[in-house]
């Protein structure tokens, strides 16, 4: 097996040089994939996945010299298709539309600078000559090369038949993406539906054994585990697989990327005492170093250990996984449950107490919060600009038990009145998909909230009235990465609790809202029913998931609920 060497970084690499009759159709001169790391012993462990990687990519390329694996038009197609079927889901997801869409001017420019105005969106088919091969070779050529780097097939040197076939299949579904798009955009982010494509189907070459469970690693149980999680759309998907992917590849650093058939019971037993070593990922030195050397660093200097109730998330999460490769008949049984290790960190968290920490905020706490420097003193963060949110979302978060970024991510016109004069928020519950990202973490989370009262009094309705109509209520708070809008407001929310208001609480500086008002309510007797459709929890009965609770029943129950502002001074 060939052995890892540096590149110019000092980061351990695989190379192998492709044999001469290959490289046509692998279309270069070297395969080599990064390890990931400057540490010798870590590579030597990660190298075997990457050279079987590389074994399997030279096999292919031999195939298809060879003629016994070539891929036929319907291959073409399938391909063509799955990217399609991939990449729409990933629009889905984000919303970016305008990624497949080309930008364009008409209407002249302007007479002052000379910028061009009239700012419009065609699609793709709409300034690409159909003719041109080249052309369309050009923009189909690195979603081709994705494709087949992703099933694990050499790259199709440009300009061959092949070559020629597939940029054909893949333009003619970009160009479909690229229609939808703009008609989705056209319609404001409504749903339109997609066109149909070639079904799910196997390539030609996709026989039984290159299937059999025994070969797949946990690395590639964990894509096809994304990939599901990805088709079925559930909601906060990019959220749990992010943390997922963390957590596949903390286990990776620690045993290397071994065959689903390997993981035993004895092995998630070595897990769970490996998590139980491991330590809190904000120590100095921490970052920038593997798991095994983090726990290294962790027994000689006897640093923080990550709590019990994180080890039971991480085995919660790989136990997720391994569900699913019982599902789909990779293995016969799920050797995290049949263990009994979940059990066990279980037990820990009950002696040490961790499951019955405080989660809610006291009234004490809800009291020094409000009465503190954003409230009374418009106290705002030395660099940054949040417009109104430090003010205004605690206040709501407060008064109607909502998540972090179900509040962040509102638009003024989710605040609304009914014809009865009842103020509330419309949280997602006429909107499917409105082309900007926003979600909600489960279908009973779209729902519309009263407003209290007090909210009015402290002049929530006159900022809603300052603002555009068309616009978001926080339009400072911008989105992340991942799509959220709350993870500014985040950043200086906890510090500011922590450091300006001098909160000691062990509750979470935002979600301590939503359980304080679970509390508050039951302390009044508002009915669980009520303050579950409140807060945008099912409940405990079947019956509770018929028809749906009336508004202005909600909004007559809240007037029991304590006047926080009035407690701290806010109101009068």
């Amino acid at each position: 097996m060939t052995r890892p060497t540096l590149d110019s970084r000092g980061v351990y690499q695989f190379r192998r040089k492709v044999p001469p009759h290959l490289i046509p159709i692998m279309g270069k001169r070297e395969w080599k994939r990064s390890l990931g790391t400057k540490d010798c012993e870590v590579a030597m462990r990660r190298v075997y996945s990457v050279s079987e990687e590389c074994a399997q990519a030279f096999a292919l390329a031999q195939g298809l010299y060879d003629g016994n694996v070539r891929l036929d038009a319907n291959d073409v197609q399938q391909l063509a298709a799955r990217w399609f079927r991939e990449e729409l889901a990933r629009l889905e997801a984000t919303g970016d539309y305008g990624h497949w869409l080309v930008e364009s001017y008409g209407g002249g420019f302007n007479e002052r600078d000379g910028e061009p105005v009239g700012r419009y969106f065609v699609t793709y088919q709409m300034v690409v000559d159909p003719d041109s091969n080249a052309d369309i070779a050009r923009h189909t050529a690195p979603s081709i090369d994705a494709v087949l780097q992703q099933h694990k097939l050499p790259l199709v040197a440009k300009g061959t038949p092949l070559h020629n076939q597939l940029a054909e299949a893949f333009w003619s579904h970009l160009c479909d993406l690229s229609t939808l798009c703009l008609a989705r955009v056209d319609a404001g982010g409504r749903y339109v539906a997609p066109p149909v494509i070639a079904p799910v189907a196997p390539l030609s070459f996709e026989r039984a054994e290159a299937f059999k469970h025994e070969g797949r690693t946990i690395l590639a149980v964990w894509d096809a585990y994304k990939t599901d999680r990805i088709a079925s759309r559930r909601a906060a998907t990019d959220t749990t697989l992010n943390d997922y992917k963390g957590i596949v590849q903390h286990f990776v650093e620690l045993f290397g990327d071994v065959p689903i058939s390997s993981f035993t019971n004895e092995l998630a037993q070595e897990y769970r005492l490996k998590l139980a070593r491991t330590p809190v990922s904000k120590g100095v030195g921490i970052r920038g170093i593997d798991a095994l050397q983090q726990i290294a660093l962790a027994d000689a200097q006897d640093l923080p250990r990550i709590s019990p109730a994180t080890a039971k998330k991480r085995l919660r999460a790989m136990s997720s996984i391994l569900t699913f490769a019982k599902d789909m008949g990779w293995i016969q049984a799920n050797p995290i449950v049949d263990s009994g290790v979940s059990k066990r960190v279980a037990r820990d968290i009950i002696k040490s107490g961790g499951s019955r920490r405080r989660k809610d905020y006291s009234r004490d706490e809800i009291k020094a919060i409000l009465s503190s420097p954003v409230f009374v003193a418009n106290w705002k963060p030395p660099l940054t600009d949040l417009g109104q949110a430090l003010y205004w979302m605690p206040l709501l978060a407060a008064y109607t038990g909502a998540r972090q970024n179900e509040l962040a991510q509102l638009y003024v016109r989710d605040v609304r009145q009914t014809t009865d004069g009842v103020h509330y928020l419309s949280i997602l519950n006429d909107d499917v998909d409105d082309g900007h990202g926003r979600r909600v973490k489960t279908a009973s989370s779209r729902r519309d909230v009263p407003l209290h009262a007090d909210l009015l009094a402290l002049g929530f309705g006159a900022y809603v009235a300052s603002l555009p109509s068309s616009g978001q209520l926080f339009p400072k708070l911008a989105q992340d990465a991942r799509g959220k809008f709350g993870q500014s407001f985040g950043r200086h929310w906890g510090p500011y609790l922590s450091k300006v208001v001098g909160l000691e609480s062990p509750a979470a500086p935002m979600h301590g809202f939503r359980h304080a008002f679970k509390t508050l309510c039951r302390g009044v007797g508002i009915p669980d029913d009520v303050h579950e459709a409140i807060t945008g929890h099912s409940g405990g009965t079947v019956g509770r998931s018929y028809g749906h609770m009336p508004l202005a029943r909600m909004a007559e129950e809240l007037r029991k609920f304590p006047r926080l502002a009035q407690e701290a001074g806010l109101l009068q």
